[in-house]
């Protein structure tokens, strides 16, 4: 699956997901029923991971959301029960802001975490992922996982050209984080991923690409993924 806008990735991510649970997910579904960020000019600007791991919550799927975040999380609350992050959450979504976001936006990215949470999603925080932690998870299923995409493909800054299109510009343009499908590991350990960019769409990407990775997403607290953890109950 390619995502069709720019700014699908984690739309077309997640309908990879939920395609390994149920064959007739598409993209188009999971666009028209999840929600979207909006830019300024009121644009689309794509979905946060949270947004995507609450909507499979609701078509009945029960999930887990990983994050190493330790800029709007904190990783002292590793430990605590979702009741007591929910406490947390609640007594910072007023007075914490990430620079690299702004103060809107880190709202925002804290109140999408309560929301997964109310609606009865895990939240696991852990400082940073492990081969170990991947290697386990994987063995159980798909993951939805956000990225540093320049990370992940070895390139530098660029600017969009059309649909997933773009070109090298290291002077004017920008990074971004990506979302796609972590779904398997080889005999060599690599992970196999199916990236709806494409360029090209199924490739490996070793333990510790992969780890950084997802770590270079700090920059815009996207250091996550989800999975899901039983299936929709027919």
């Amino acid at each position: 699956m390619l995502q069709p806008t720019n700014h699908a990735c984690t739309q077309a991510a997640t309908a990879m997901l939920l395609s390994h649970y149920d064959p007739s997910a598409t993209i188009a579904q999971v666009m028209q029923e999840s929600p979207t960020q909006k830019k300024d000019d009121g644009s689309e600007a794509g979905s946060n991971m949270q947004q995507l791991a609450a909507y499979c919550l609701d078509k009945g799927y029960e999930v887990e959301l990983y994050s190493f975040d330790a800029i709007i999380l904190d990783l002292s609350w590793r430990d605590l029960s979702g009741q007591e992050l929910l406490k947390k959450l609640e007594k910072v979504k007023d007075s914490r802001e990430v620079k690299n976001l702004g103060k809107g936006p880190t709202r925002q990215y804290i109140e999408e975490y309560i929301a997964f949470i109310k609606k009865g999603g895990k939240l696991t925080i852990k400082p940073y992922p492990t081969t170990q932690l991947l290697t386990d998870l994987v063995g159980r299923g798909p993951l939805c996982v956000a990225i540093s995409h320049p990370t992940m493909i070895g390139t530098g800054h660029t600017k969009g050209i059309g649909v997933r299109q773009d070109v090298q510009d290291d002077l004017k343009n920008g990074i971004s984080t990506h979302a796609l499908l972590v779904y398997g590991q080889n005999q060599a350990g690599d992970y196999m991923i199916s990236d709806p960019w494409g360029h090209p769409q199924d490739y490996t990407a070793t333990p510790d690409q992969l780890i950084a990775s997802i770590m270079a997403a700090q920059w815009l607290c996207d250091n996550m993924f989800f999975r899901i953890t039983s299936h929709k109950q027919s």
